[in-house]
């Protein structure tokens, strides 16, 4: 035994680990500097004894005392922050707030005259951080409310961050509930889901909330593309151009955060009389993919999907609705399916063709999150394969009426006939052998492809009771008709196959005629203006036969979508909604049935003002509201 002593004197540090009590400011923005109180850091000019970390990236050390450090933050997502030291690590109980900057219109030079919009990208201002839990898979979780904001287009945009954990691959999507009883619907919002590093893996995207009472929108599912905390980013979606005279508002809502599992695969052979697979969706966001193999002479199919709803489906009791493409090596096709039409509706694509040989692959994605109290939601997909086209059938104007017989399922019928420009006409349709009362599109189309003839393009006729409409040729030339069931009937022995009886007249010059139903009702209405991208406006349809309009300016090759939906007096009936370009050309003029309508997207053919005209198929009146902005 024995003992030594040092010559000189020593110090031993302490070997307790690092703690966190506190880190400020928070929200902040890369770039800027943070301060992390705490204790046991080491102390020193060598800043390198002390790493931190902001969701899990490396951040810079600039100053370091036993009981602060100071840190640069780097290009990175709302996360965790940490402090490692060779005594341990600690990682501060909540996470810090990281500012995103997102892409936003500057309004300025407002007074006088209309605002001048200059497109930023820059860092919001954090109105709300919250943190959530990823549920498992199949599963959502719901935020708590949002705060309600508004945004005038001066100063930073607000935004609202929702955080949570996930690894990579993993596959989310958002929802919001539906328009709150609004009798029009708010700003859409803005999203972007940002990885732990602050980059966006897909562009910015617009999630509008619903546009009927009882649905909710959900938005495309997203892969995580790396391992930590992941944030949510809710604000104005930058194609709004909000101002002092037009502030866009957002409401409080909460926000809820869906598990995607896996999609649903499957493979389907078509055939003439339909072959079936179920789709059983295990949660939100979820695709069905169904592959199946296309050979001359059977280039023309249509697809039916029928959700199989129980009172078990609250979210679903107003009907489902599904969007779908279809997709091969050299040809994408979205199916716009109907929606909305009651529980247990049938959804129809129509006819579509396969031009190519080979294997296409039928993409189904359900509109509405999936609330059923088992949490899974069961849907049947139906193919149907039509060997030919529909035989054209000559029609004579002022001759006798045609009978279609539409013997395969899903095959639209047509019809041809030669019209002189300037010709008034009248199209009769009348539905027969229809056993189950449905509708039948009706188009009528320039067979150059140059023009679709307004008034008639995609309206609907429905039952046996049939309709008319009145159209004037914009051109001379050969015309076709188009019959296109919105619905595949049960051809059996008992039913025989669906009968379109359609006759097409001259239509009588007597102007009190012309006058009630023909274009006169979409001229020299007053026209309220619209902001792209901004509020709804109310338009008014006061007396029977007129109609209401507004007018907005759009952009060559801007897209736009344009959304109307009706009060109970107004969309208890059919309505026309009819967009004009700025030279007066129509792009679109469609009818609809249940209260609703949607343009789908629309490509703008010319920058200036384009006018959107609303008017009731009948003798209807109520009011209207219209939003134009991005899909």
């Amino acid at each position: 035994g024995g003992s030594a002593t040092s010559a000189g004197s020593f110090t031993v540090s302490s070997t307790l680990g690092p703690t966190i009590t506190g880190v400020s400011p928070s929200p902040i923005i890369p770039g800027q500097t943070l301060t992390i109180i705490g204790s046991n850091f080491v102390a020193g000019g060598n800043v390198d004894y002390n790493r931190v970390f902001i969701n899990n990236r490396f951040a810079e050390v600039l100053t370091a005392t036993a009981g602060k450090i100071t840190a640069l933050v780097p290009n990175v997502g709302s996360g965790p922050v940490s402090v490692q030291t060779p005594s341990g690590a600690a990682t501060f109980n909540a996470p810090l707030a990281v500012a995103p900057s997102i892409p936003w219109n500057a309004a300025t030079q407002c007074t006088p005259g209309p605002c001048v919009f200059t497109a930023q990208f820059s860092a919001g201002a954090v109105i709300s951080a919250q943190t959530v839990t990823l549920p498992a898979p199949g599963s959502s979780v719901t935020s708590a409310s949002l705060p309600a904001f508004s945004f005038t287009g001066v100063g930073p945009p607000p935004v609202a961050l929702i955080s949570f954990f996930a690894p990579a691959g993993q596959r989310v999507a958002i929802s919001i509930p539906a328009s709150l009883g609004q009798s029009a619907p708010p700003t859409p919002l803005g999203f972007s889901l940002l990885s732990p590093d602050g980059w966006n893996p897909l562009p910015e995207s617009d999630l509008p909330f619903a546009r009927a009472t009882g649905f909710q929108t959900i938005s495309a599912a997203v892969t995580v593309q790396l391992t930590g905390t992941q944030t949510i980013a809710l604000y104005v979606p930058s194609a709004n151009k909000c101002s002092p005279a037009a502030p866009c508002a957002i409401p409080g809502v909460a926000v809820t955060l869906h598990n995607v599992p896996p999609d649903v695969t499957a493979t389907i052979a078509p055939s003439v009389g339909g072959t079936s697979v179920p789709i059983i969706f295990q949660g939100s966001g979820q695709s069905a993919v169904v592959s199946f193999q296309q050979a001359p002479p059977s280039d023309l199919v249509s697809v039916v999907t029928t959700p199989n709803l129980t009172p078990a489906d609250p979210g679903l009791t107003n009907g489902a609705c599904y969007l779908a493409t279809i997709t091969q090596p050299e040809l994408t096709h979205q199916i716009d399916f109907q929606c909305g039409r009651g529980a247990n509706a049938v959804d129809f694509s129509g006819q579509l063709a396969t031009p190519a040989p080979g294997t296409y692959t039928l993409t189904v994605t359900p509109l509405n999150p999936i609330v059923t109290a088992a949490g899974v939601s069961t849907a049947t997909l139906t193919l149907y394969s039509i060997a030919s086209a529909f035989t054209p059938i000559p029609i004579v104007v002022g001759g006798p009426g045609q009978t279609l017989n539409m013997a395969v399922n899903g095959q639209a019928g047509l019809l041809t006939f030669n019209g002189a420009a300037g010709q008034k006409l009248t199209l009769t349709t009348q539905l027969q052998n229809d056993s189950i009362g449905q509708c039948a599109g009706v188009g009528v189309t320039y067979q150059s492809d140059v023009y679709t003839v307004t008034g008639v393009s995609a309206a609907t006729q429905c039952s046996t009771t049939g309709g008319s409409q009145l159209f004037t040729l914009p051109v001379a030339g050969a015309y076709a008709i188009t019959i296109s069931p919105d619905f595949v009937p049960s051809h059996t022995p008992a039913v025989p196959a669906l009968q379109a009886l359609v006759s097409l007249a001259a239509t009588p010059a007597a102007p009190a005629l012309a006058q009630a139903v023909a274009e006169p009702t979409l001229v020299a209405t007053p026209s309220q203006a619209i902001q792209f991208g901004g509020p709804a406006v109310d338009l008014v349809i006061a007396a029977p036969g007129s109609s209401a309009s507004a007018r907005f300016q759009g952009e060559a090759g801007q897209g736009a979508e344009v959304v109307a939906g009706a009060d109970a007096a107004f969309g208890a009936a059919c309505f026309f909604v009819k967009t004009l370009a700025p030279d007066g050309t129509p792009l679109l003029d469609e009818r609809s049935c249940d209260g609703s309508y949607s343009s789908g997207i629309i490509k703008l053919t010319a920058s200036g003002t384009y006018q959107v005209f609303v008017h009731s198929d009948g003798e209807a009146t109520g009011r209207v509201w219209l939003h134009v902005g991005r899909p």
